[in-house]
């Protein structure tokens, strides 16, 4: 089972700086928003080139990274950066449904994700 570590914070304050102490060789970023890594040299240390990076806005498109990851022995460490903006962006999608089948549906997605990552 994996060891999972939640990077709670106000914006500014690190979190995702604090990705440049990692191993680049080992650690896999799936960013939920499209934007670069707040440091020095983050483009030739993560990049969709040295395939340890992926851009996904949504729960299906994160857990269809994880089902490739999980394949991948060598990756020790994953980052999901900017969690939160999957359920912003899940709200925003499902915004005019009625119902709570929209909550449902984002609480149980989070869900996947984490048992997808034991």
């Amino acid at each position: 089972m994996a060891q999972k570590v939640l990077i709670l914070g106000n914006s500014g304050t690190g979190k995702s700086t604090s990705i440049r102490n990692l191993n680049p060789e080992e650690t896999f970023i799936i960013k939920c928003v499209e934007k670069s890594l707040p440091f020095k040299k983050s483009e030739k240390l993560y990049s969709s080139g040295k395939k340890n990076t992926f851009t996904a806005s949504n729960i299906s498109k994160v857990l269809g990274a994880l089902e490739k990851i999980n394949s991948n022995t060598k990756i020790k460490t994953l980052v999901i950066d900017d969690f939160n903006y999957l359920l912003t962006f899940g709200y925003k999608d499902s915004a005019k449904e009625n119902g709570f089948a929209k909550f449902e549906r984002l609480a149980f997605g989070t869900i996947d994700i984490f048992n997808k990552i034991d």
